[in-house]
């Protein structure tokens, strides 16, 4: 299963990798904190889970999805958020016909993640 995670707060990309890396099943594990890393990580390799921050300077996580709707099919979200609008933002990516299999609230629970990500 490979992983991309897009969250604009890189101090967090080593945490993300220290957590998903313990996941059995867990094949590449991709990092990008904008749209253009995005789009250029996303090509490398079928991603099977996105995870997702909605806030995000410049456009917003849940733009940059539907940006690449058609390299996504298949792929599942991941919804991350310090926002309380959280569910708002997943029912809409939801309705656009996006996979949504889980909605965290910063501060992420790792074990939730896990737990999560295991069930894959």
């Amino acid at each position: 299963m490979n992983i991309l995670v897009l969250d604009d707060a890189t101090e967090q990309h080593a945490y993300y990798q220290h957590v998903i890396k313990h996941v059995k099943g867990v094949g590449t594990i991709t990092m990008a904190s904008n749209a253009e890393e995005f789009q250029e990580r996303l090509g490398r390799c079928k991603q099977h889970v996105i995870i997702c921050d909605i806030h995000m300077p410049k456009t917003s996580g849940p733009d940059i999805l539907r940006q690449h709707k058609e390299q996504l099919a298949g792929s599942n979200i991941i919804i991350l958020s310090c926002s309380d609008n959280i569910n708002l933002e997943a029912d809409q990516l939801a309705r656009d016909g996006f996979s949504i299999i889980g909605i965290f609230q910063k501060p992420l629970i790792p074990q939730d993640l896990c737990d999560l990500l295991d069930a894959e």
